[in-house]
């Protein structure tokens, strides 16, 4: 009986991960056939272009606002085929595998009627900001909740450990786009986390506990690993440390709310910043270091 059981186990989870793919590659396959896809904002178009090598003599992985590993990882297939923009095909794979295996989740959990229904609204609510209107932290977020809820369910509610090392890579490679996504999904993450938790203590499932905290843990410092070897990889190039130091500066400026010269006159006078000055700042005119310093914009 066990082995009979562990084939209709297995039949099962194929035909489900056999639907959800072949649901959500026909949801991006008609997208991509009647609808125009473009970069939502210019930050994507430049990191495109700085990776493709439009900028100096040769394909640059330094991507400024995504982990420089990842700009490594789309390399070996620029020069494969330079002429495919795999910067933006890697942001759709991502978004495709991340609905896939949410879609799985949902058809393991659900009847398969009401399984449908779920997918078919999560791809049509989600499918702008995911296909059409592609943007870098967008597709980050996708993956890490993506990922993030499907590792959550393998650890505490299923044994499949494939699915729980995939999630978990889906979930890191969120982080390489855009670190800072995780602090938006741990709010949610914390919660279950919490319920999860209070029902193993409440059970005295100690190992499950040990694993879980495990499995949670190694995902965590990965993450943190990668960001501190982006780090650590821009320091080794005094241009580059540079770059990253004055972009941390010129964000805290530029991507602040504007309440106007005279909400922060005070300050900006202190440190010889005038009207004038604050304006040309915040409409990007900053490219004279000697008055707009790194430390002036901190």
């Amino acid at each position: 009986m066990g082995k009979i059981k562990k084939i209709l186990l297995a039949s099962g989870r194929k035909n489900n991960w056999l639907w959800a793919f072949g649901l959500n590659l026909l949801f991006l396959a008609s997208i991509l056939i009647f609808c125009d896809i473009k970069y939502e904002v210019s930050d994507d178009f430049v990191m495109s272009t700085i990776i493709s090598g439009a900028y100096g003599n040769g394909y640059n992985p330094h991507l400024m606002f995504i982990n420089v590993l990842w700009g490594y990882l789309l390399l070996p297939f620029y020069h494969m085929a330079p002429g495919i923009s795999w910067y933006l095909i890697a942001q759709l794979l991502v978004c495709l595998l991340s609905f896939t295996v949410v879609s799985y989740m949902l058809l393991e959990r659900l009847e398969r009627p009401v399984a449908f229904l779920f997918i078919i609204v999560l791809l049509t609510v989600f499918a702008d900001d995911a296909y059409i209107l592609v943007q870098f932290t967008k597709t980050a977020m996708i993956a890490v909740m993506g990922g993030g809820i499907v590792f959550l369910w393998i650890l505490f509610h299923e044994k499949f450990r494939p699915l729980l090392i995939g999630a978990g890579l889906l979930c890191l490679a969120g982080t390489l786009i855009r670190f800072m996504t995780i602090y938006l999904a741990g709010g949610f993450f914390l919660i279950v986390l919490a319920v999860e938790f209070w029902k193993l203590l409440k059970e005295k499932e100690w190992k499950k506990i040990i694993r879980a905290a495990a499995a949670g843990g190694v995902l965590i410092i990965a993450a943190v690993g990668m960001k501190a070897a982006d780090t650590f990889i821009y320091e080794q190039d005094e241009a580059y440390a540079f770059y990253n130091e004055y972009d941390t500066a010129r964000a805290s400026v530029t991507d602040a709310s504007d309440y106007g010269y005279w909400a922060y006159e005070e300050e900006l006078n202190k440190i010889g910043i005038s009207e004038n000055d604050y304006y040309m700042m915040r409409s990007w005119n900053f490219a004279d270091n000697e008055v707009f310093s790194a430390e002036v914009l901190e």
